[in-house]
């Protein structure tokens, strides 16, 4: 079976620090901005600060607001209304909330789980499945019900 490319792990294995500035909320380090994608948050004056040594959040609250922003701007794509915590990767404390596709741009820690069940009543199967056009990174992994009897052939 071939390797499936996976472009999320080729970008993050040519990461390079000097293209990103750090992001802070408070003093935790919470992820990272592009360079190239600070102009964009000039108009957010009133919830963060830019500076040469890092982007600080100062109020997380208003993340909701500046990612609808960026996203109309096209500069967060993959949109799927869930959010979830914000947190100091060092002490995994909640800081606020993130919706998922923006933690690309922040490069903030993300969390998921997939469960494989097995539904005896209406004879279905989820399955977690790499999709190709997954909404916040190709070939992620999503579940999917399968209908036993069309799906499933059963050898002796």
């Amino acid at each position: 079976m071939p390797l499936v490319p996976w472009p999320a792990l080729a970008a993050a294995h040519d990461h390079a620090p000097e293209r990103r500035l750090p992001v802070l909320v408070g003093d935790a380090e919470v992820g990272s901005v592009a360079r190239g994608h600070l102009p964009a948050l000039a108009a957010f004056a009133e919830a963060l600060t830019v500076a040469d040594d890092a982007v600080r959040l100062v109020r997380p609250a208003a993340l909701a607001h500046i990612n609808e922003a960026l996203r109309r701007d096209g500069l967060i794509v993959g949109w799927r209304d869930e959010t979830y915590a914000l947190v100091d990767p060092a002490t995994l404390r909640r800081l606020g909330r993130l919706e998922r596709a923006a933690s690309r741009f922040w490069g903030t820690l993300t969390f998921g789980a997939h469960c494989n069940g097995y539904v005896a009543g209406l004879q279905l199967l989820s399955v977690a499945e790499a999709l190709a056009l997954a909404a916040s990174d190709e070939m992620t992994v999503d579940s999917s019900p399968i209908p036993l009897a069309s799906e499933l052939t059963h050898e002796s």
